[in-house]
């Protein structure tokens, strides 16, 4: 059997009791099995920790992180997550987003089997530096490497 690459899942949160049980659901319910979910905590007060500790407790691939450097928000939680991941592939999520039960597993298919020496970022595929495939859909591109990553942070 071939290993699966560890897919990293990072989901930067602040005050989403309210909403964030249903995103972890959704990442347990994935059919790709190797996978880590760090929950990067921003300073919530409300009772976010306590639903995601019930998701812990019931599966060892969600971790539990939390901000203790400035500035405070999400790309700082992401950048945390990055940091910690393990993972040969992240995927950002948000706390209030939700994933189907395949997307983990049809995207690593795609970029192993399709794709294996690219750069997939927002949908967008790249191989040396050149759009291939963006938002799955085919595009040209004659983008060099040094031009399209600046394209790509301007967008």
């Amino acid at each position: 059997m071939i290993a699966q690459p560890l897919v990293s899942i990072i989901i930067p949160s602040f005050n989403r009791e309210a909403l964030i049980a249903e995103t972890l659901q959704s990442v347990l319910d994935q059919t790709y099995p190797t996978w880590e979910c760090l929950i990067v905590d921003d300073g919530s007060i409300d009772g976010t920790k306590a639903v995601a500790q019930s998701f812990i407790e019931k599966d060892a691939r969600f971790k539990w992180l939390e901000r203790h450097r400035e500035p405070k928000g999400a790309p700082t939680c992401r950048n945390i997550g990055i940091e910690k991941s393990k993972g040969e592939y992240v995927i950002f999520l948000d706390s209030d987003d939700l994933l189907y039960p395949h997307c983990i597993e049809k995207r690593t298919l795609i970029i192993n089997k399709e794709f294996p020496d690219v750069l997939v970022s927002q949908g967008d595929i790249s191989r040396h530096g050149e759009i291939i495939v963006n938002n799955f859909n085919k595009i040209d591109s004659s983008f060099d490497s040094e031009k399209n990553l600046s394209a790509y942070f301007k967008k």
